[in-house]
This record gives C-alpha cells, sequence and structure tokens, in this order.
C-alpha cells in the first residue's frame, strides 16, 4: 500500500531549508526581543515544539530547582576563598574604633585640664598670693627697722632682720634685737614707738605691714624676751608696752613668741602677786605657786581678768588635798579647781562645800561658772556650777545635779 503523506496546504508555500532556517533563526530572534519587551505571560508559541524543547524545558526546571544550592555554595565559596571579593555587608575598622576612642580620650582630657585652670583662676581670686614686689616691700620695711634701732644706744646687739611675704594682706617684717640691761619699759616702749615712725611712716601715709620687735634684756631681776608689735599707732605702742611690763620686778620671767600669748610666771610665792589682775596690752598668762597649788590665770583679748579671792580658795582647797591646779578664765568667765580630794572615793560635798563658800558671790568674783573634781588622773565626771542672779546654781540634772545641790547646800551651812 502506498505511504500517504499529508500533503501541505496549498496556501503554504514552500521554502527552502537554508532559507527556513534562516528564517526560523529570524523569528526566534524576534521572538525573543519580543518576550523580553512584553513578558513571559504575553507569549504565544504558535510552532510546535519538538521533543527537544521539552527536554530543555525539563533541565531548565531542573536547573531552577538547583539554583538555590548553587548559589549557596557560590556564597559560602567566596566567603571561605580569600582571593574571591569581599563581603557587601558593612564592617567597622579597627582603625577607625581607635581614632574614636583616641579622640573620646583626648577629650577628657581637654576637659580635666579646662577645670583645673578655672579652679586655679578662682583659688588665685580668693586667695591671692604674694608676689615679688610684695616681698621686696616686706624686705624694706625689714631693713629699715633694723638701721633705725642699730643707731640706738639702748641696743647692744646688731639688729638681726628677716621678712616674710604669704599674700599681699599677709606681709610681716622682723627685727630681733638685745637691750641694755636695766633699760626701762618706758624707754624700750619710746624705742619701739620710733621704729614705727622710721620704718612705716612715708609721705602717702602709714604703710600696712605688721611689724615686730623681739626684745630681750633683764630689768630688776626680771627676764624679758618678748615679741612687741611695733605696727599700731605710735600711743598705743605705747600704752601696751608698759602695761605689758607692769610685773616687771614682781615676775621671774616675761615671755612671749610669735602670736602666742604673753606669759607671765611668777614662781612661787607666799601670797598672790599684787599685779595678778592688773590688765595688759594684749591676752596674757599669768602663773605662780602658792602652797603647792599651780594657778594660771588667762584674760580676754583685751587683757582684762577674772579677780576671785584666789587666797581663800586656796586656802579651802588645801583642807582636802595638800597639792591641785586652778585655772582661771576670764572669757568665758570660769574657775576650774582639780585636786578637792586625797582618794578615789570621789567629789564629796564636804570637800567641795569649802571652795563654793570661798567665792560665794560668783558676781563679785567675776564668775560665772564653777567646776569641781577630784584629781586630774581621777576619771570623774566634774561638777558644775553656774552664776544665777549672783548665787550659785546646778548646772547638770539627774544623779550629777542631785550632787551639785548637795555641795550648794553643804557650802550654806559653813
Amino acid at each position: 500500500m502506498p505511504d500517504e503523506r499529508t500533503e501541505p496546504d496549498q496556501d503554504h508555500h514552500s521554502v527552502p531549508s537554508d532559507q527556513g532556517n534562516s528564517a526560523s533563526a529570524g523569528e526566534a530572534g524576534d521572538g525573543s526581543r519580543w518576550k523580553a519587551e512584553l513578558g513571559d505571560d504575553h507569549t504565544t508559541d504558535t510552532c510546535p515544539r519538538s521533543e527537544s524543547s521539552h527536554e530543555q524545558e525539563g533541565g531548565n526546571q531542573e536547573s531552577l530547582a538547583d539554583e538555590p544550592k548553587f548559589q549557596s555554595s557560590t556564597i559560602s565559596d567566596a566567603q571561605a576563598s580569600p582571593t574571591e571579593e569581599p563581603s557587601k555587608l558593612p564592617r567597622k575598622s579597627p582603625d577607625r574604633l581607635f581614632r574614636g576612642c583616641l579622640v573620646v580620650i583626648i577629650a577628657v582630657i581637654v576637659g580635666m585640664v579646662g577645670i583645673w585652670m578655672a579652679f586655679v583662676r578662682i583659688d588665685a581670686s580668693l586667695h591671692p598670693q604674694a608676689g615679688p614686689a610684695d616681698r621686696a616691700h616686706a624686705r624694706r620695711i625689714a631693713q629699715a627697722a633694723a638701721d633705725h634701732l642699730s643707731h640706738s644706744p639702748l641696743v647692744t646687739s646688731t639688729p638681726s632682720a628677716s621678712s616674710e611675704a604669704s599674700t599681699p594682706s599677709d606681709i610681716s617684717a622682723r627685727v630681733t634685737i638685745s637691750l641694755k640691761d636695766g633699760t626701762t619699759a618706758q624707754q624700750a616702749a619710746d624705742l619701739l614707738a620710733s621704729t614705727h615712725e622710721a620704718a612705716l611712716h612715708t609721705r602717702g601715709g602709714v604703710q600696712k605691714i605688721t611689724l615686730t620687735v623681739s626684745m630681750s634684756w633683764t630689768l630688776e631681776d626680771t627676764s624679758i624676751a618678748a615679741d612687741f608689735d611695733a605696727s599700731r599707732a605710735t600711743t598705743d605702742i605705747v600704752s601696751s608696752t608698759t602695761r605689758a611690763l607692769t610685773p616687771v620686778g614682781e615676775a621671774k620671767t616675761i615671755r612671749r613668741g610669735g602670736s602666742s600669748a604673753l606669759e607671765i610666771d611668777y614662781g612661787e610665792v607666799g601670797a598672790p602677786p599684787t599685779s595678778l589682775t592688773s590688765p595688759s596690752g594684749s591676752r596674757t598668762r599669768k602663773l605662780f605657786t602658792m602652797a603647792d597649788w599651780q594657778v594660771t590665770s588667762t584674760s580676754n583679748e583685751d587683757g582684762q581678768f577674772a579677780a576671785p579671792p584666789i587666797e581663800q580658795v586656796i586656802t579651802a582647797s588645801s583642807q582636802t588635798s595638800a597639792t591641785g591646779s586652778i585655772e582661771l578664765e576670764a572669757t568665758p568667765g570660769s574657775m576650774s579647781v582639780t585636786g578637792v580630794a586625797t582618794d578615789d572615793g570621789g567629789l564629796t560635798a564636804d570637800a567641795a562645800a569649802p571652795v563654793v563658800h570661798a567665792v560665794a558671790d560668783c558676781h563679785a568674783a567675776g564668775l560665772s561658772e564653777l567646776n569641781l573634781n577630784t584629781t586630774a588622773s581621777y576619771d570623774d565626771p566634774w561638777r558644775t556650777l553656774v552664776c544665777k542672779g549672783g548665787t550659785w546654781a546646778p548646772k547638770d540634772d539627774g544623779r550629777i545635779g542631785q550632787q551639785e545641790a548637795d555641795i550648794l547646800q553643804k557650802a550654806a551651812q559653813l
């Protein structure tokens, strides 16, 4: 039976193979461009697809299925291989981190330096330091005072001058000399006043500086070695110097160094010194020993002393103890008696009552407080009486207050 072949449509013209291939290639190229422009969804393939085309699609699907694995392996290989392109993820460079830390450290240091400089400026404004001009000024004053004193016939030693300038308001000059023994208090006062005039008085007025003259000599068996202030007005210099030297002839020593109080020691006496309550020109401490009782009397800043009947106090205290101490303070007006008992039995009313009776009129004695105790080594609380309306009254409450009341009751019976 002869092969039946389907005859092509008569409307289709046969094309040579070469031309058909080229035409197919052209159509394929046009189709690709058309698909690229319109997308795969709008593509219509009118030509029948061969088995190779199905195989190609199957291969493409397998390729698409395997694509993630390929991409993962590619990324892993790119990360593992140092020769591949570095990762696109942002990373902080160690150099940038170091520079950032360095900037922060520098900023902190600069801030601390700024704060320190501000503190220094504030401190300098509040506490200004003396400069070279201030120190030179102090040296000139000291030298001027030394030159003046070196020409005085009362001075037996070469004046030694020194100066100090801590701040512009704290400038001091000092001259140390020895006077001829027997130089009177008035002569010493006049010498200080003339030194003030020579060293501190200028055409522009009195210069602001602390001028101290340290003088030592012997007058009427009293050894004197004290600093005297030559900075004040001449009238004040004369009056304060003569008052400070009032105990001359009665006191053993008169001492004062620097800014400490003038100390006058009478030594051991048989009766209270007559100049014990005499006012001095400045804060003064007077000491003496009587009947083995040590007495210390300290003035206020103006040189005024408390004036209790100290001899009666010593006599009353000696009734219960052979030794002890009595301290008087003009400010706040107190008297403290230590040693009014000979044993550790405590302070009894019988032992303390005679002392209270000796200063019964607290207002006349110039006292506002009376402190009593046994011995200095015995750790026993003080019994304190306060002056109210000219009479003594207990200061404390409770048991100690009752003991203080017992002392007052016993003293009233004497």
